[in-house]
């Protein structure tokens, strides 16, 4: 019998990722920086084809790029409010407020 742990857990993840669609890309040959854990350059290409449509404007995007940066407090309180924004929105003005 085979053991059970995080890689073939990992592994059956992907698997299931695959099987929908999606395309895995090991994280070791990903272009950024070590640090950084979201992938702005993507991020910005997902928000202007999402909202493309409403006419969202680059400073736009970098506001929230920023936002999403400056979220403080300890590790657990960023993920916490990062998770938060992602799952349920976050108000955002409009430069254009029509």
């Amino acid at each position: 019998m085979t053991k059970f742990n995080e890689k073939s857990l990992e592994l059956s993840i992907m698997e299931l990722f695959e099987l929908e669609g999606y395309t895995h890309i090991d994280g070791e040959t990903l272009h950024r920086e070590r640090s950084e854990v979201l992938l702005y350059d993507d991020l910005k290409d997902y928000l202007y084809r999402r909202y493309k449509s409403e006419d969202i404007t680059e400073n736009e995007i970098n506001s929230i790029i920023l936002m999403i940066k400056s979220i403080g407090g300890t590790i657990y309180e960023a993920n916490k409010t990062f998770c938060n924004y992602l799952s349920n929105g976050f108000l955002f003005n409009r430069e254009d407020r029509t």
